[in-house]
């Protein structure tokens, strides 16, 4: 009987050896398993950062090349505009020049006008003098040129 006691003895020692044994080894396993974990979630997280990091670098260098892509093209389009104001004042001067050569032109065609219109008076006047100067004498017709010579000189 004896024995059996320390037999049961003996079991319920060793049990109680063995739970705290497999208790211990479970806290340390869950210890284990947890600060794996929170390695797990820290790699995770630093991870997380380097990812962010890199979009954010990335998304920047896309910003960048679109402003830039963007001043180039303001710039295209500025030499251009330019380039179009150039000619059109250009034109304008062009069509200026045009207009007073018009005017010049017509100016001109008028003056012409004008000194046609006194040759054909003069042609007239000369005419109806010619006919009154044959009509004259030689003698008279002296003196009316004699006259109108001292009319021009004096």
């Amino acid at each position: 009987m004896q024995i059996t006691i320390v037999l049961i003895v003996g079991v319920l020692v060793g049990g109680a050896i063995g739970y705290q044994l497999r208790k211990i080894l479970a806290t340390k396993n869950a210890k284990n398993a947890e600060s794996l974990s929170e390695k797990i979630i820290e790699d995770a997280n630093i991870k997380k950062k380097e990812v962010l990091l890199n979009a954010k670098d990335e998304s920047l260098k896309i910003i960048t090349q679109a402003k830039e892509e963007e001043n180039k093209r303001r710039e295209y389009l500025t030499k251009l505009e330019q380039k179009l104001l150039n000619k059109e004042d250009l034109l304008e001067k062009k069509i200026d020049n045009s207009e007073k050569k018009n005017q010049e032109i017509t100016k001109k065609e008028e003056e012409i006008e004008k000194i046609k219109e006194e040759i054909e008076k003069i042609k007239k006047k000369e005419g109806e003098e010619l006919i009154k100067v044959s009509k004259m004498k030689k003698e008279e017709a002296k003196e009316i040129l004699l006259e109108r010579t001292e009319k021009e000189i004096g």
